[in-house]
């Protein structure tokens, strides 16, 4: 398990050099951000547990509203962004109702479907906690805040098991995010979402592997009548042709479920949403069969090409410069197209189409219209606050010490002269006030050690100090891709 906001091809860095202000927050994870227990709910004057890593996040944003501006920041012009996990907390964040007014923009990678994983409620949550906590020899809330931390995190090489994520406690998740939407009761902000061509191809050694004979057995189970007319959309007569079937059928569902998701929202927010299918694999010869996987797009978002050993080209090149060109404008203005990129359209349900971006797309490198350079960005004076925040969700795994993460982002700016500090400016959130500001200090008991703290970085040139861990994969070809339900 891994997962921080210093992994180096999460630096952002190019984005502060096009004028952003980069602020990434760590959130908890597993029992230490989602442990619900009957005891804990008693204790909070909310009678809810379990959604602390949640409340990292709103108490961040409360935090960016409160302090930014110090930074040359304006609180109300903030976008929020996440990657897979992340994303699902981009969704939670936007169904919120206490994250109301926190934020005015929402980016969620991989993804939006209409297939989720079911939310648990808060009594089914609390059952488990009791559970867990018996497994600990924790029979009481007092035995359980006695318990080291390292008690409550997965052992190393344990099986990867998604036990605790948000719950459904009717405070800070009132109900699905899907649900909160279509009935228009979710934080009308603008969403640019999407998702990988080939999402599972980083972490299925199965995937288009299956063997005809299986593969013909899982799509019989899957789709039952239905199946004569799944084998007409994706035909696998012999044993070459299922790994082709398995892939296109992948993919599509994805979109499919985007779309469906997008459909059932469309016309319940005033926010434009902005769908994208990217398709650019990052080129590695030792291993093929690794495509366009989950999480490959956030080097080219991120401009950070040069942080990977890969044989990049100029196509390369030209996807992270129009891509890291759409979240700009996204971030500033709410609408990804601006001058020199190509057009993406927003979404509507007919017809159902998102921008594809894929190499057989891209014939030869495009007008970007933002080159990217190495000059320091101008910052402003007074009360000249730019519009471009950009807030970065990063999972915090648990096995990071608090001592770690201070001496990452702790720096003192009082030694440096007035430029210097305008560049390199960083600020920390301690976990007292982090915990203060949430209202979790139960948590803070729970796990009978010091809490890695919640850190907001604000990036402008500085990668040896913090990186922005990740962001919004765009798609970069003036190119509509319709796709069939």
């Amino acid at each position: 398990m891994e997962g921080s906001g210093s992994v180096d091809v999460y630096d952002g860095t190019k984005l502060a050099l096009k004028g952003l202000v980069v602020v990434t927050v760590n959130y908890r994870l597993g029992a230490l951000g989602f442990l619900a227990h009957p005891e804990l709910s008693a204790d909070s004057p909310q009678h809810v547990s379990g959604n602390y890593g949640l409340l990292d996040a709103v108490a961040s944003l409360q935090w960016l509203k409160d302090n930014i501006a110090s930074f040359g920041g304006d609180p109300g012009k903030v976008t929020i962004g996440g990657q897979s996990a992340g994303s699902g907390l981009v969704h939670d964040l936007s169904e919120s109702p206490i994250a109301r007014g926190l934020f005015r923009g929402a980016v969620a990678e991989s993804g939006t479907s209409l297939v989720s994983i079911p939310m648990k409620t808060l009594a089914e949550a609390e059952k488990d906690g009791i559970e867990f906590a018996n497994s600990r020899n924790a029979h009481s809330l007092d035995e359980l805040r006695k318990l080291p931390a390292e008690d409550l995190v997965p052992p190393p090489g344990s099986p990867r098991v998604l036990r605790f994520a948000p719950v459904l406690d009717g405070w800070a998740i009132p109900d699905s995010p899907l649900k909160v939407s279509e009935e228009g009761k979710a934080n009308d902000v603008p969403l640019l979402t999407g998702m990988q061509a080939d999402e599972g191809s980083g972490n299925s050694r199965s995937y288009g592997k299956v063997p005809a004979d299986e593969w013909h057995k899982q799509v019989k189970e899957r789709y039952g009548d239905l199946t004569e007319k799944f084998n007409e959309l994706y035909p696998s007569p012999d044993d070459a042709a299922p790994s082709i079937a398995q892939k296109a059928s992948a993919r599509e569902r994805g979109q499919a479920g985007m779309y469906l998701w997008c459909s059932r929202v469309f016309n319940k927010q005033k926010g434009k949403i902005y769908t994208y299918y990217f398709n650019q694999a990052i080129p590695w010869p030792e291993h093929p069969e690794f495509q366009a996987f989950h999480t490959g797009e956030m080097v080219y978002i991120l401009s950070n090409l040069e942080h990977l050993p890969r044989p990049f080209t100029d196509v390369d090149r030209a996807v992270a410069a129009i891509t890291s060109g759409y979240l700009v404008h996204f971030v500033r203005t709410g609408d990804p197209n601006g001058k020199g990129l190509p057009k993406w359209g927003a979404f509507t349900p007919d017809p159902p189409a998102t921008l594809d971006m894929s190499r057989q797309n891209l014939g030869a490198p495009l007008n970007v219209g933002m080159p990217i350079t190495n000059e320091s960005p101008k910052m402003c004076e007074g009360d000249n606050l730019p519009s471009n925040i950009l807030l970065i969700l990063v999972p915090l795994m648990p096995n990071l010490s608090s001592a770690v993460l201070v001496l990452l982002v702790r720096f003192s700016i009082s030694q440096m002269d007035v430029p210097t500090r305008q560049s390199y400016t960083m600020a920390v959130v301690s976990a007292e006030e982090r915990s203060a500001a949430a209202g979790i200090t139960g948590v803070a008991r729970t796990t009978g050690a010091a809490i890695s703290p919640l850190f907001v970085g604000f990036m402008f040139a500085r990668p040896s100090l913090i990186n922005a861990p990740f962001f919004i994969a765009g798609a970069a070809e003036n190119h509509l891709r319709p796709f069939t339900l």
